[in-house]
């Protein structure tokens, strides 16, 4: 990772509070995340940022669970769609 930038970051980038982030850390292996064992800082990569910040805006403007907004996020990612009809 060239870049490592701290959860707060994370936080500030999504409007979304630290805990909210610190969740989805932990229970979702988000690409670009180092770190996170016990006594270890987590560092981001801007893109692992791109990602958090896409998954709290599927699940507050969608309403819809943090799994299928990971789900979501990473096939967004992995594709070079700009649209994605959601139903």
């Amino acid at each position: 990772m060239a870049r490592g930038y701290h959860v707060d970051i994370a936080a500030h980038a999504a409007n979304a509070d630290r805990k909210w982030i610190d969740n989805l850390l932990s229970h979702f292996d988000i690409p670009g995340v180092e770190g996170g064992r016990q006594g270890v800082a987590r560092r981001l990569s801007l893109l692992a940022i791109c990602r958090i910040t896409m998954i709290r805006r599927l699940t507050a403007e969608l309403g819809i669970s943090t799994a299928v907004a990971v789900s979501l996020a990473e096939r967004l990612f992995e594709t070079d769609a700009v649209h994605v009809e959601v139903g």
